[in-house]
């Protein structure tokens, strides 16, 4: 089950209470919180795994093509062709776009290193083949991508999350699910150690944290009533 900004900010916010009602939690600290330590749990994971899981990645359909030409210079060569903005893109990391094609997933855009890119349009083979690169928060198409919209459908990995296109804060975080537990415990002991609070999990009455003390009670009422 996933959380979303809303849910981590109601259980951030009733632990709170238990030390105080008096405390006012903005709620733009509970985002910039999920948002900092999400990146460094990213940012970790390609430490250890060189990779970073799909289940970061979001799924955005509202990528505006822009149709009209633009040119630029990068590192001495001039870029010209169509761009779709994905600002807040997780920077750093080899392959922030897995997809970007049409709403129906069928038609896919190759993304390319810049020289390959550059390259691309030097054969009248493949020319006419729309392919793209990522240049700091652009996708960069050599020739209009072949859409009857304005807009294309992308996986990406955003490190602002929150601000990607359609996204609330009802949403779910995007985070794999096996993780969404420690980044709401790690969120919630920031906090509320910014209030001057230690964030104590043994005591933590939370629905998780009484699921997980009912499943680790379980094996020792089984072994007292095997005993009997």
């Amino acid at each position: 089950m996933g959380k979303s900004i809303n849910n981590i900010s109601d259980s951030v916010r009733l632990a709170l209470h238990k030390y105080s009602d008096d405390i006012k939690l903005p709620k733009s600290l509970v985002k910039d919180k999920i948002r900092d330590i999400r990146a460094a749990i990213i940012r970790d994971e390609i430490e250890s795994r060189k990779s970073v899981s799909t289940g970061f990645y979001q799924l955005v359909s509202c990528l505006k093509i822009e149709k009209r030409k633009t040119e630029c210079v990068l590192h001495g060569a001039v870029l010209s062709g169509y761009k779709v903005n994905v600002t807040g893109i997780f920077k750093g990391i080899r392959d922030p776009v897995l997809f970007i094609g049409s709403h129906n997933l069928n038609q896919r855009y190759d993304i390319l290193e810049l020289v390959p890119f550059l390259s691309h349009g030097n054969s009248a083979h493949t020319s006419k083949i729309p392919v793209c690169t990522l240049i700091e928060e652009d996708v960069l198409f050599n020739t209009l991508p072949m859409t009857a919209g304005e807009y294309l459908t992308g996986l990406i990995l955003f490190e602002d999350f929150d601000a990607a296109c359609g996204f609330s804060d009802e949403d779910d975080i995007p985070v794999p699910r096996t993780i969404i537990y420690k980044l709401e415990m790690l969120v919630k002991k920031d906090i509320l150690a910014s209030y001057g609070y230690l964030y104590d999990p043994l005591n933590d009455n939370s629905e998780e944290q009484m699921k997980s003390k009912a499943q680790s009670q379980q094996p020792q009422t089984q072994r007292e009533n095997d005993g009997k």
